[in-house]
């Protein structure tokens, strides 16, 4: 609903006539502020001295309009203003004129000059609502091969049978009880990436960098590399990798498996801004992310 409030607000950034606006209808964006006056009706521009960041202040006003209509003939400057109505007002819903329906005419005034009313009408007429930001058309999406895109086996057969291994860009979900073996079952799959020529990274929420090391390297040794050893004060069984395979495992996994360092200065890494660093970033022409919590 349109406010007084709304409108005061969107008065500091836009240039309209306020008597002029109706929100049974679409509301039009110019070019400028000749237009404004040559339309009058649901007719808006930036007002002088204001950018595009001030469509901020305009939300309330802007989206008691059921549409905006973007009236620019300049697919540049239609661009940019459509992408800051997304950022500054999200889920506003957008129609653009389609290719060539400003004909040779630069400004929307000069439609209304040449054509009259009419002609200006069909502008609206013609337009094509954008799509919402996040939404494909199911028609439209892209026809991929599976069978032409890379993969990362399990090392289980039953399950590779399935899945048939795992793809870039997909998510893989592993629940269970406590205690159950999805961080040894990850692990496992994590050298069986490496294995198969494949860089990859770890993140653990639990534990320290060297208790994921240990874990890891004691899985990729097996039980033939892999020295039991008993606290003299507990008693209790410590189980721990020999030298020649801990060689062997760090010139394995040299520039191949890497581990988010959980006791970064600020806590936890945040994932979605990670990896972070360039030469990480540079060396992981192929990554593979697992998560074990």
């Amino acid at each position: 609903m349109l406010t007084k409030k709304s409108c005061s607000d969107a008065a500091e950034a836009l240039l309209f006539f306020e008597d002029k606006l109706d929100t049974e209808r679409s509301l039009w964006f110019f070019r400028d502020a000749e237009d404004v006056a040559a339309v009058e009706e649901n007719a808006v521009c930036l007002a002088s001295g204001a950018d595009f960041s001030s469509f901020r202040r305009c939300k309330d006003f802007l989206k008691s309009f059921p549409s905006v209509f973007i009236a620019l003939a300049e697919t540049e400057l239609r661009d940019g203003v459509v992408a800051a109505l997304d950022e500054c007002v999200p889920g506003l819903s957008i129609l653009l004129p389609r290719d060539g329906a400003f004909g040779k005419h630069k400004f929307a005034r000069e439609v209304l000059e040449a054509g009259g009313v009419a002609a200006f009408d069909r502008l609206l007429a013609g337009a094509i609502e954008r799509p919402m930001p996040g939404l494909l058309e199911l028609s439209g999406v892209e026809n991929v091969d599976p069978l032409s895109l890379p993969s990362v086996l399990s090392g289980v057969p039953a399950l590779d049978s399935l899945i048939g291994g795992f793809y870039p860009s997909e998510l893989s979900v592993w629940t269970g009880k406590r205690g159950g073996g999805k961080s040894t079952l990850l692990g496992q799959l994590l050298v069986e990436a490496v294995n198969q020529g494949q860089r990859v990274c770890a993140y653990s929420g639990e534990l320290s960098a060297w208790r994921f090391r240990e874990w890891i390297y004691l899985q990729a040794a097996g039980p033939a590399f892999i020295e039991r050893k008993a606290d003299k004060f507990s008693g209790r069984e410590f189980y721990s990798v020999s030298p020649f395979a801990r060689k062997k495992l760090d010139a394995w996994f040299a520039r191949k498996f890497f581990l988010c360092d959980n006791s970064a200065p600020g806590g936890t890494v945040r994932m979605p801004f990670f990896p972070c660093s360039a030469t990480l970033r540079a060396a992981m022409d192929a990554l593979y992310f697992w998560l074990t919590i």
